[in-house]
C-alpha cells in the first residue's frame, strides 16, 4: 500500500512539473508592452493544474507557488473575484504547513474582499475556519473571538439557525475550556431557546443540562436550583426526562456532599447513554468541589 501512494506521488509531482513547466512557457513569451489576454487565461489554466497535482503529492510549497503565480496573473487580467478565489486556496494549501501564515492570508487578502462585496457566509465560513486553526493551536480566546466574529457576519446574512446552532455550540465549548462558565451558561440557554422554538424538545434539554452543570461547577446551587424550575416551565418535559432525573440526582449529591454517589450516579448513566468530553470534564470539576468539601468537612 505504502508503494502505491509513493507512486501515486511521484506521478502526481511529475505532472505539476509538466503543467508548470507549460505556464512558466507562455509566460516567457509575454512581454511589457504586449498584453494577450489568451495566454494569460493559458497559463493561469496551467498553474491551476499544476496545483492541483502538487496537493495530490502534498507538496505544499510548491502548489503555493503555483498559485503566487495565478494572483500574480489575475491581477494582471484584473479579475478580483478570481484573486480572491486563488487567494482562498492558498490559505487553505497554507494550513498544512503554517497555521498563522494561513490566518493572516484569510484576514488580510479574503475577508476584506467577501465583507466589501456583501458574502457575509463566506466571511463567516472563514472566521470559523481560522477559528479552527487557533483552536489546534490551543488558543482558545482567539478562536472564540474568532468564531463570535462568524456569528455576527451569519446573523448579517440571516441565515438559517442550524448555522447559528453549530455556532453557539462551539462558543459554548469553548468557553468551558477556559472556565468562562457564564458566558457558556448564555451560549447554552440560547441555543436551547432556538431549539425549543423548533419543537426539537430533546436538544433543548441537552442544552439545558450543559447549562446546569456549569452552574454546579460555580458552586452555586441555588441558581442552579432556580434554573432548572425555569427551564421546565419552559419545557415541563425536563423534569421526567433523563438528563432531568439526573440532575435531580447530582444537585442531591452535591447538596449532601457526598462523591460517591455521584460516582454512582454517573456510572449508572454512562452505561445506557454514553457521556461526551464537554460533560465529562464539567461532572469532573463538580466532584473535584465535592471532594474538596468532604476534606473541609473532616476538618472541622
Amino acid at each position: 500500500m505504502e508503494h502505491l501512494y509513493a507512486d501515486n506521488s511521484i506521478l502526481s509531482n511529475s505532472n505539476g512539473d509538466k503543467h508548470f513547466y507549460i505556464a512558466e512557457k507562455l509566460i516567457r513569451k509575454f512581454t511589457i508592452d504586449c498584453f494577450d489576454k489568451e495566454k494569460y487565461e493559458d497559463a493561469f489554466n496551467e498553474f491551476i493544474k499544476a496545483a492541483n497535482s502538487y496537493k495530490v503529492a502534498k507538496n505544499w510549497h510548491r502548489a503555493i507557488e503555483c498559485y503566487d503565480r495565478c494572483i500574480f496573473l489575475q491581477k494582471k487580467l484584473k479579475n478580483k473575484d478570481d484573486e480572491s478565489q486563488i487567494w482562498i486556496e492558498m490559505a487553505k494549501v497554507t494550513q498544512n504547513i503554517d497555521h498563522l501564515k494561513a490566518i493572516k492570508i484569510l484576514k488580510e487578502k479574503c475577508i476584506p474582499y467577501l465583507i466589501e462585496n456583501g458574502k457575509f457566509t463566506h466571511v463567516a465560513k472563514h472566521f470559523q475556519e481560522i477559528g479552527d486553526l487557533f483552536e489546534l493551536d490551543d488558543d482558545a480566546n482567539e478562536s472564540i473571538n474568532c468564531y463570535k466574529s462568524a456569528l455576527q457576519y451569519l446573523e448579517a446574512d440571516q441565515l438559517s439557525n442550524s448555522a447559528k446552532i453549530n455556532i453557539l455550540t462551539k462558543l459554548a465549548n469553548l468557553s468551558v475550556k477556559i472556565n468562562n462558565y457564564d458566558d457558556a451558561i448564555i451560549y447554552y440557554e440560547s441555543i436551547a431557546t432556538i431549539h425549543l422554538e423548533k419543537i426539537i424538545k430533546q436538544s433543548a434539554k441537552e442544552n439545558y443540562f450543559n447549562s446546569l452543570l456549569c452552574q454546579l461547577v460555580k458552586n452555586d446551587i441555588v441558581q442552579a436550583k432556580q434554573s432548572y424550575e425555569k427551564y421546565i416551565e419552559l419545557d415541563y418535559t425536563f423534569k421526567g426526562s433523563t438528563l432531568g432525573k439526573l440532575f435531580e440526582k447530582i444537585i442531591k449529591d452535591v447538596e449532601n456532599i457526598n462523591s460517591n454517589d455521584l460516582s454512582l450516579h454517573l456510572k449508572e448513566f454512562d452505561s445506557y447513554s454514553r457521556l461526551d468530553n464537554i460533560r465529562v470534564s464539567l461532572l469532573l470539576k463538580i466532584k473535584q468541589n465535592i471532594n474538596q468539601s468532604e476534606i473541609g468537612e473532616n476538618l472541622l
